[in-house]
């Protein structure tokens, strides 16, 4: 029976240990499967310093997941260079944060700034909570025009 119960102890162990790590190998795999968002930004205006863009598209996930925040980054396309953060506003009419079911939405007109001279790239970002999880999701990656 000792040898038993070391069995038990070590398996205890190894899935005290690598349980997390497969949990969130499939959760992330799951993620990537069904995303909370599926949508697409369009440029309106690309002014000094700023882009307003237009983003339409689906939620394929329900009420579960609700939206925390909406953010930005720009990016100058050189590889030694990182993202940079940038702010990302609705401008059409005041974020709101109210549950939503699944389907296609228009989710309205947002301005991104700061935007340098040399940022090749826009990118808006959601960040929701689905069960308690942080899910971010890319709604929009915007070319600038030169």
């Amino acid at each position: 029976m000792p040898f038993a119960a070391l069995i038990g102890v070590l398996l205890g162990l190894i899935g005290g240990f690598a349980g997390p790590q497969i949990m969130g190998g499939l959760t992330n795999m799951y993620d990537e499967m069904f995303p909370v968002l599926t949508m697409k930004g369009t440029l309106i205006d690309a002014q000094h310093g700023e882009v307003t863009v237009h983003i339409v598209g689906y939620k394929n996930r329900g009420e579960e997941c609700r939206l925390v925040s909406v953010f930005g980054y720009t990016y100058t396309g050189d590889k030694m260079t990182p993202r940079k953060d940038a702010i990302a506003e609705r401008v059409d009419m005041p974020m709101l944060k109210r549950p939503r079911s699944e389907g296609f939405y228009d989710i309205g007109f947002w301005k991104v700034w700061p935007v340098g001279e040399d940022v090749k790239t826009v990118e808006v970002w959601t960040h929701h909570e689905c069960y308690g999880r942080p899910i971010q999701t890319k709604v929009a990656d915007i070319t600038i025009p030169k």
